[in-house]
């Protein structure tokens, strides 16, 4: 709440409020995918503009260190270009008539609790009817690297990228939002949305990528892992998961993951719902040294992800509950 006084004006309206109706909007109506079909949405744009730089900057001769100091300042152009913007919504928001509703609109889409449910929902669809290369196409859509996957690798994926979207596209925004206002909610998903572009594994991309990504990674890691409490509380209110045995599996496989951050709701997903999940990446299949996170079936089959997907619908409830507390307690403090 550190930039709430940014939003202050005679027009302004409660931050926290209208946090709240975003994520109504977009978790109930898919509102993003509504408002930016037939305009780019703010994430592909910043992604856009990354690309743009990393044709223009990241050339095969320069050094590593060359592309390092460019990735640096690619960086910080971008967040200086959403700083701004989110300081410029701020004060539409509060000066102008109405001015509210843009930073409505802009909140839900930068949200993603719906796309990462109905992604998961249509791949269970597809799977449940034999369909596996809708499936692959569902599961490579979010990033994953599922060529030749069998339908019991093909559930793990569409488990384990609907869990990571929910760090991804629910809790961190929300977190940022929280302490930040919208300037942190649109800088955390450029942070994201740079990084899914610059942070790769192939060698051109180390060091131009090197600040994206690592940016993204502290960023990441307190919503990771109240990412993994939320899994952990809604399996408490899911038929046949198991909260404690997501703590557990939490605790002990949380570290496993070749992502620094992901690795920790993963694993409460996996103990939750009593099964072997892979520590691959996106875009990193699974190889006979990645270590298996969870202790209980790896053979996912679609009924696994109906219940994924219950933990998580429930999981959105449960943040979606901690901001409306946390708004009541703002109206009750005197002052």
């Amino acid at each position: 709440m550190f930039t709430f006084g940014l939003a202050q004006g005679p027009k302004a309206f409660d931050p926290l409020i209208l946090l709240l109706l975003a994520m109504a909007l977009e978790g109930v109506a898919g509102f993003a995918r509504t408002v930016f079909t037939a305009v780019p949405s703010p994430l592909s744009m910043i992604a856009g503009l990354a690309r743009f730089f990393d044709r223009k900057l990241n050339r095969e001769r320069r050094s590593p260190m060359d592309r390092a100091i460019r990735g640096v300042l690619v960086t910080l152009v971008i967040l200086g270009v959403c700083g701004g913007i989110s300081v410029g919504v701020l004060w539409v928001a509060g000066h102008v008539s109405y001015g509210w509703v843009l930073e409505l609109i802009l909140t839900a889409g930068l949200l993603a609790q719906r796309q990462a449910f109905d992604r998961a929902r249509d791949a269970r669809k597809a799977l449940s009817m034999g369909e596996l290369e809708k499936a692959r196409r569902l599961v490579a859509a979010a990033g994953r690297d599922v060529p030749g996957n069998d339908s019991h690798a093909l559930c793990r994926s569409t488990i384990e990228t609907m869990t990571e979207a929910f760090v991804t596209g629910v809790v961190s925004p929300v977190f940022w939002f929280v302490l930040f206002g919208f300037p942190g909610l649109l800088i955390s998903r450029a942070v994201q949305a740079t990084a899914s572009v610059l942070d790769r594994p192939a060698d051109r991309y180390r060091a131009f990528g090197l600040t994206a990504g690592r940016l993204n990674d502290a960023l990441l890691f307190i919503p990771a892992r109240l990412a993994a409490l939320f899994i952990a509380a809604a399996a408490a209110f899911t038929p046949t998961a198991r909260p404690g045995h997501a703590m557990k599996i939490m605790g002990r496989d949380g570290g496993k993951h070749v992502s620094l951050n992901f690795g920790w709701p993963v694993a409460a997903m996996a103990g939750a719902l009593t099964l072997s999940l892979t520590g691959a990446g996106p875009g990193r299949p699974r190889t006979a040294r990645t270590p298996w996170i969870g202790d209980g079936t790896a053979r996912a089959v679609p009924q696994d992800i109906g219940r994924a997907l219950y933990v998580y619908g429930v999981a959105c409830l449960l943040n979606l509950a901690g901001i409306a507390a946390l708004a009541v307690i703002r109206y009750g403090t005197p002052g």
